[in-house]
């Protein structure tokens, strides 16, 4: 058990007629949808206690079909116990 999250945001660039399926997969990937375009552009986020596990999940999206391209946009991690409410 690691004691850190990562959070990444990423944009996905499918073709307008994968999109749905794109968005699927994403979703099965754990990821958060946040907006979607027309054009196939899809916002997402993903969390992970792993760096690896978040990058091989983007990876995972770029070998979906009709995904044109998975950009990685941001990329945080943060000690667990930072994330945690203060006891009252």
């Amino acid at each position: 058990m690691t004691d850190e999250i990562h959070i990444v945001s990423a944009i996905i660039h499918a073709t307008p007629e994968s999109m749905e399926f794109a968005l699927e997969q994403a979703r099965c990937l754990g990821a958060r949808i946040h907006v979607t375009s027309p054009d196939g552009r899809v916002v997402i986020t993903l969390e992970g206690d792993q760096r690896s596990a978040v990058m091989n999940s983007l990876d995972a999206l770029r070998a979906v079909s009709g995904v044109i391209a998975v950009s990685l946009v941001y990329h945080q991690s943060e000690p667990l116990s930072d994330l945690e409410e203060p006891a009252v």
